[in-house]
């Protein structure tokens, strides 16, 4: 399984010097320790660091998943209502000009990534492989891609 198209990826660059002011609602029910616990239930204003996105395309290229990890955890709080199941994949991509390249050298690739803690629901029977690819393709940059 693979998949082949244009693949995007993201950068992002945090200014040093250029800021941006956002207003913020401060929840109510902030805990005592938090830094804005004065100002709970009020509208205030901060500064931030502009934060500059570039996209970069690779085009029509071939992605393969070379691992992934499946993990659960479980949630057995007696405060809880009921028991909280979660079930998580961890991927790991390389990105290839194309599938020749791929075939001829595995460790040929162009950019690596790995996408973390990525919610999942299994059903029984479910194959993992699969579910990993469709997830992938769900992913921000992945869109364009299809099966290859």
């Amino acid at each position: 399984m693979a998949l082949q198209g244009n693949f995007k990826y993201y950068t992002q660059v945090i200014s040093e010097t250029e800021t941006e002011t956002s207003t913020i609602i401060v929840p109510e029910d902030l805990p005592d320790w938090n830094p804005d616990y004065e100002f709970r239930g009020q509208t205030i204003e901060r500064e931030f660091p502009v934060v500059t996105e570039t996209e970069t395309v690779i085009e029509d290229c071939y992605i393969q998943i070379v691992s992934f990890m499946f993990h659960k955890r479980m949630n057995t709080s007696e405060d809880l209502e009921e028991h909280l199941k979660d079930e998580f994949l961890d991927l790991y991509i390389r990105v290839y000009s194309s599938k020749a390249t791929r075939s001829n050298n595995f460790n040929d690739f162009i950019r690596e990534e790995h996408l973390l803690n990525k919610q999942v629901e299994v059903v029984d029977g479910t194959d993992l492989r699969t579910l990993a690819y469709n997830l992938l393709k769900q992913q921000r940059g992945y869109d364009e891609m299809v099966d290859a």
